[in-house]
């Protein structure tokens, strides 16, 4: 019976402790905006200093600290961007809701300069492309990419893959039909002189096609691009330097279908050989056999 009783009364008293606490605590409440355009800050925090209470601003701006214990209180504003604001001495009466609407302004980030450098990419077939998309001239171009898909050697043999281009004896370029005298060449925006002593040409051949870094063949002038050219302006641009020792390695085959692999007829061979002695013509018919060789 005394067990019931005591369970009872403690009952009772937790039930009525929230409507005292109640009695004696207020609230806080009101709303967070931009002081540029008056917009809600939506997700700013409302922290009462020296407490465990606070607030998230809602959708609409407003927040709202229940049963906060009556005295004075100083309360924290802040949001990612904006300068902190601290209102002092906010009076909290039980039963009680304080209003307090507050303004935040844009916080300036004073910092050192950030400078951030990059190379952009001119090896690619889509990085030519976009260039000649932008291009304010008439023109063609090749990239390494596409030069290390093919088995070009050198410059010469990579521009014979480029539209409105001839080589001629694998190191003249003709551009639109034109000889060499009316092309130009530049290296990396410097001008090319002639390689070839009785003639007003560049030798393609002389530069391996794996220290390109792309073509681009100019076939009409514009004011930054020299205009001694009639035909067309190759301007080559290699690599900035090779990271380390590069050797290029290649090898072709052929055979016939006519002999390979077939018979045909030899001679076996005479001691009168090494004095250059003409005597084939006069051998006897066994002495010419039909061998085979692969």
């Amino acid at each position: 019976m005394k067990n019931r009783l005591k369970t009872t009364i403690l009952i009772v008293v937790l039930l009525m402790a929230p409507i005292v606490f109640a009695q004696n605590a207020g609230q806080i409440a009101g709303k967070v905006t931009d002081a540029a355009n008056g917009e809600a800050l939506i997700g700013a925090n409302v922290i009462i200093e020296g407490t465990q209470l606070g607030a998230a601003v809602d959708l609409d701006g407003n927040y709202l600290i229940r049963n906060v214990p009556t005295g004075t209180y100083n309360v924290r504003f802040s949001f990612l961007g904006y300068a902190a604001k601290i209102v002092n001495n906010v009076v909290v009466e039980a039963g009680k809701t304080a209003k307090l609407d507050v303004v935040l302004k844009e916080e300036a980030i004073v910092g050192e300069a950030v400078v951030v450098e990059a190379t952009a990419i001119t090896n690619s077939e889509n990085a030519i492309l976009q260039q000649q998309r932008k291009a304010a001239t008439i023109g063609d171009a090749i990239a390494a990419e596409q030069i290390k898909r093919a088995p070009d050697a050198t410059t010469g043999e990579a521009l014979r893959r480029v539209a409105g281009v001839s080589i001629v004896d694998n190191k003249f370029v003709y551009v639109r039909g034109t000889s060499e005298r009316y092309n130009n060449t530049l290296l990396n925006g410097a001008q090319l002189s002639s390689t070839e002593p009785d003639k007003k040409a560049y030798a393609f051949d002389t530069l391996p096609s794996n220290l390109l870094e792309n073509m681009i063949i100019s076939k009409s002038f514009t004011p930054d691009l020299p205009g001694n050219f009639s035909g067309g302006l190759v301007q080559i641009n290699t690599i900035e330097f090779p990271e380390k020792l590069t050797i290029r390695l290649s090898a072709t085959g052929a055979y016939n279908t006519a002999s390979t692999t077939g018979n045909f007829r030899t001679y076996e061979g005479s001691k009168w050989d090494a004095f250059g002695a003409k005597i084939f013509a006069c051998l006897p018919a066994r002495a010419l056999k039909t061998t085979s060789r692969s």
